[in-house]
């Protein structure tokens, strides 16, 4: 179903759809995201706002349009993905950064507010992962640097922070990292792949 998730009249259709042909969401994954780089004092505002429209707008607009009928059937699973650039946030990745924070903390509120109605609501927070459209802006000079800054020696796999979701909406507190081979669970060993990463990040911004 096609779905801009920056407009909220277009969110809240799809919901009273759904509910109204008896489909009722029981699990929910916000994984809209985009990027936008720049420096402080030559940030546009239209990217900056379209990069937080995308990621964390849609995420309220999503949560908030299913979360009514979970409430009502006391039982939702809610997981945000962010990123570890919400804690350790690269240079000129502004608007990125502001909006990954604001998905981990949207999200532990929600875990509050909505804990007792049977919802739960987690975060994903992945490091360096490869994907098409972030392979197509390094070459393989600083390629080779990002691999080599990750403890296992690669990059994670789109497929790896997928397999994360369901084991997430299992958690009765939220996670702050994928469980996979990649990143095993601890906070600091996923940082050698994210500061490799803000190494080629920052030489290129220069």
């Amino acid at each position: 179903h096609p779905l801009d998730v920056t407009k909220e009249e277009q969110v809240d259709a799809l919901a009273g759809e759904l509910t109204t042909t008896g489909v009722h969401i029981a699990y929910l994954v916000n994984n809209a995201g985009i990027q936008g780089a720049g420096k402080l004092a030559e940030f546009d505002s239209k990217t900056w706002n379209r990069v937080v429209n995308v990621n964390l707008n849609g995420t309220f607009y999503l949560t908030r349009a299913f979360s009514g009928d979970m409430a009502e059937r006391r039982f939702g699973r809610i997981v945000n993905v962010a990123s570890l650039y919400a804690y350790h946030p690269g240079r000129g990745q502004l608007p990125y950064a502001a909006a990954k924070a604001g998905i981990a903390g949207f999200t532990r509120a929600v875990a509050r507010d909505l804990g007792r109605d049977g919802i739960t609501a987690n975060t994903i927070a992945p490091g360096f992962i490869l994907h098409d459209r972030l392979r197509e802006l390094f070459g393989d000079g600083d390629w080779d640097r990002l691999v080599a800054g990750v403890p296992v020696g690669r990059a994670g796999r789109p497929e790896e922070i997928a397999a994360t979701a369901p084991e997430a909406s299992r958690q009765r507190t939220r996670l702050r990292l994928a469980q996979c081979d990649l990143q095993v669970g601890r906070y600091a060993q996923a940082r050698g792949g994210l500061r490799a990463y803000l190494d080629s990040a920052t030489e290129r911004l220069d």
